[in-house]
């Protein structure tokens, strides 16, 4: 159970859209991706990369500088250069509200 939830200022993200937002003073990615958003940590684990200027598809984001690839649920790199996770963190939308897990 998530205890603390950060309300953030963005906007409904669009399908396959994402934008970095701040959470207690961490970028993270806000993004929609089959139709639920999205939030993970905006670094790459190895170059720190912006992932918010990647491609979410096929349940991932992947890195627009290597291309490393990390699954969206676990945070597991899915192909390489990346060897370690990033933070995926939990988000809820509450009429015009979102709430990003801090």
């Amino acid at each position: 159970m998530i205890e603390s939830w950060a309300v953030v200022e963005a906007a409904d993200p669009a399908e396959g859209s994402m934008a970095a937002v701040i959470v207690d003073g961490t970028f993270v990615a806000l993004g929609r991706l089959d139709g639920r958003l999205v939030a993970f940590d905006e670094t790459c684990s190895h170059r720190a990369c912006p992932l918010s200027e990647g491609v979410l598809a096929d349940g991932s984001i992947t890195c627009p500088c290597h291309k490393s690839r990390f699954d969206l649920q676990t945070g597991a790199p899915l192909n390489g250069p990346a060897v370690e996770p990033i933070r995926i963190r939990q988000v809820r939308q509450d009429g015009g509200n979102i709430f990003i897990e801090r």
